[in-house]
């Protein structure tokens, strides 16, 4: 399946996805600020290996690697997937003042934190070697090594993580397919469970306080994010600065006890349930709690 098949897919989602205030850029996108937390954009992916096919299929492999690695990391349930370049002007519309001003206070902080943890991936392609047998069994045979790094999509410079991802055989056994497509597609396939517990267990996922009964707090993700019971996330508390600085405090603790259908979570509050709860009363569209899974590794 082509890359293109799957960027109209996930625009097509994401205008299902939009919640009843959203606000149209003016490259005709829409933008909602009801958004869930994470989103992974897929941004360029390099051919380095030196020896390269010719320009069409080299393009050809390129988009097929993009859309298995787009497909693994839906599978991780820990992102939201979008094109880079449907997002680009949509991006700048969304931190200019005239949207900050259609967002409603109670929606700002959850649009925020979003914002804030968008992250980009892109993929450097340092082998692909086809060999093309042409005795016994006839076909083609595939080698890939395929480098992942994911940025911040605010500073791209920020690598927040980076992996290499080998193709492997099963029991060692060559298996020879008769195109040189069919070839990278069972190199993908050897490397689509790795992708899968990269992107499920390497990657905060945040969300905010909803609101809370006693000791009990409602967190804006859940089974969407792929957060599950039993996991617990850190109560942070942001500050946005003058000048657009943004600080981060350690409030307390949340452990999730259930998921619920509308993809939120019910948490108990384990660690500060009353400077948690303090904090949270005095929110405002430049004070917030945050809340960050903790990765178990």
């Amino acid at each position: 399946m082509k890359f293109s098949l799957i960027n109209r897919i996930f625009v097509g989602l994401l205008v299902w996805f939009l919640g009843s205030i959203s606000v149209s850029a003016q490259d005709g996108a829409i933008i909602s600020a009801d958004k869930k937390a994470m989103t992974l954009r897929i941004g360029e992916f390099k051919w380095i290996e030196p020896a390269k096919p010719a320009e069409d299929k080299m393009q050809s492999f390129i988009e097929t690697i993009k859309a298995k690695v787009a497909e693994a990391v839906t599978t991780s349930g820990r992102f939201e997937v979008l094109d880079d370049t449907i997002t680009k002007n949509v991006t700048g519309y969304a931190q200019s003042e005239i949207f900050m001003r259609n967002v409603p206070v109670d929606k700002y902080p959850q649009f925020i934190t979003d914002l804030m943890n968008d992250n980009l991936l892109v993929g450097e392609i340092t082998k692909c070697k086809f060999t093309k047998r042409t005795t016994g069994a006839k076909g083609y045979l595939c080698m890939l090594a395929l480098k992942l790094s994911v940025a911040n999509a605010y500073d791209k410079m920020n690598i927040i993580s980076s992996r290499m991802f080998v193709s492997s055989l099963k029991g060692k056994q060559l298996i020879v397919r008769n195109t040189a497509g069919a070839a990278l597609d069972d190199a993908l396939q050897s490397i689509t469970d790795k992708l899968i517990d990269y992107f499920s267990h390497n990657f905060s996922v945040y969300g905010t306080l909803v609101s809370y009964d006693g000791s009990k707090a409602i967190l804006s993700c859940g089974t969407p994010q792929g957060v599950v019971e039993g996991d617990e996330f850190q109560v942070l508390q942001v500050t946005m600065m003058d000048g657009g600085k943004i600080e981060k405090e350690h409030v307390g603790k949340l452990k999730v006890k259930e998921l619920l259908p509308d993809g939120t979570s019910v948490c108990s509050m384990t660690e500060n349930k009353d400077e948690i709860i303090q904090r949270f009363q005095t929110s405002s569209q430049k004070n917030w709690l945050q809340c960050r899974l903790i990765l178990n590794k």
